[in-house]
């Protein structure tokens, strides 16, 4: 018995198209409009090259500001063209993670999306989960590791001379080794690498 092919109608993918076509045309002339934009900002750089150095800093970034605002425009506008190859195929709609059909609201406001909600959770669950057991893999070497020795700067005042451009220079011999560390210390470690894991 064949399965039952769930795609949406020929009419909703003709919805669908509508839109698309819509926001590409924005897109395009919002690329139109940052490339002149561009153009006009290094022809006037070069014009007053030299001239003032805080002011060809400043153009320098708003043209690097405008090239990276084109950029993500540009990807946006392959997207959408992906869309619309899609729509041909009759496969727009369909969630590339579940094989379920992606909401109609969903696709009104981001059209270029090839997830569900429940895809994008289920994902975001799979990488959460790769990240936890690289986590415990990470946390089971480091309490199998031994580590004996920390080093610490312990600075003695009197021998630190101070230089006119107020720059210190430290002997080796204000270096001394601290206490051995515990493994109590080293989970804090841990618990510190992982936090730092969590932000990126």
């Amino acid at each position: 018995m064949d399965k039952k092919v769930i795609r949406y109608t020929d009419q909703d993918l003709q919805e669908f198209k509508e839109i698309i076509v819509k926001k590409k045309e924005r897109v395009l002339q919002d690329l139109e409009n940052l490339s002149e934009s561009i153009k006009e900002l290094s022809e006037n750089s070069s014009e007053d090259y030299g001239s003032n150095f805080m002011e060809g800093s400043n153009t320098n970034m708003e043209i690097e500001l405008l090239s990276t605002m084109m950029n993500r425009q540009q990807k946006y506008l392959n997207d959408l063209e992906n869309a619309l190859t899609r729509i041909e195929n009759k496969t727009y709609g369909i969630c590339s993670v579940t094989g379920k059909l992606i909401d109609k609201n969903r696709l009104k406001a981001v059209p270029n999306t090839t997830k569900s909600i429940e895809g994008k959770n289920l994902l975001s669950q799979q990488k959460n989960n790769t990240v936890s057991d690289k986590k415990n893999t990470v946390k089971k070497k480091s309490k199998n590791s031994t580590l004996t020795k920390v080093i610490k700067p312990k600075i003695n005042t009197d021998q630190v001379s101070k230089f006119p451009n107020d720059e210190f220079e430290l002997d080796e011999e204000i270096w001394n080794e601290s206490d051995e560390i515990s493994m109590a210390d080293l989970d804090i470690l841990d618990e510190n690498v992982n936090n730092f894991d969590d932000n990126e």
